[in-house]
């Protein structure tokens, strides 16, 4: 019987070390189960903060994107009025050059305009032109020089 029991004990130790490994098994099991859940659990609130992150990085780009839009109308608008005011500046200088004709033509003609641009009555070409270019600012009707002196 001596070798009966040495059976009976080693089939039991056995089954005892089995149920130990197979409990073993399982708390590992369940550790592993419980990591990947945390696992898991981090990742998807990661996931929710990149969604917010791509939802602020989308939205600074279409913020950038008008904005350069924007520039770009400006800049255009920019060289479409730099282009109008050359064309305004030729026009003006051109017209210039008219008015500048048109007086020159006037002092030829003026019996009181001497060829030297002296007046009758002494007074200097500076002050003449001075009048002349308050006439083309002021756009008045009225002659350039003052009536001679005893007139």
């Amino acid at each position: 019987m001596d070798t009966a029991i040495w059976i009976v004990v080693g089939v039991v130790v056995v089954l005892i070390l089995l149920a130990v490994a197979l409990m073993l098994m399982r708390r590992q099991q369940e550790a592993r189960r419980s990591k990947a859940h945390q696992i898991r659990e981090t990742a998807t609130e990661k996931a929710s903060e990149l969604r917010k992150r791509e939802a602020v990085a989308a939205e600074a780009d279409a913020r950038a994107r008008q904005v350069q839009a924007e520039a770009d109308a400006k800049a255009a608008e920019a060289r479409r009025l730099g282009e109008d005011a050359r064309s305004h500046q030729g026009v003006a200088s051109e017209t210039r050059e008219e008015v500048e004709s048109k007086l020159a033509e006037a002092d030829r003609l003026d019996p009181d305009v001497r060829p030297r641009g002296k007046t009758r009555d002494g007074e200097s070409a500076l002050r003449d032109n001075a009048l002349r270019d308050n006439a083309l600012r002021d756009n008045t009707p009225h002659g350039r020089h003052e009536p001679p002196a005893g007139i």
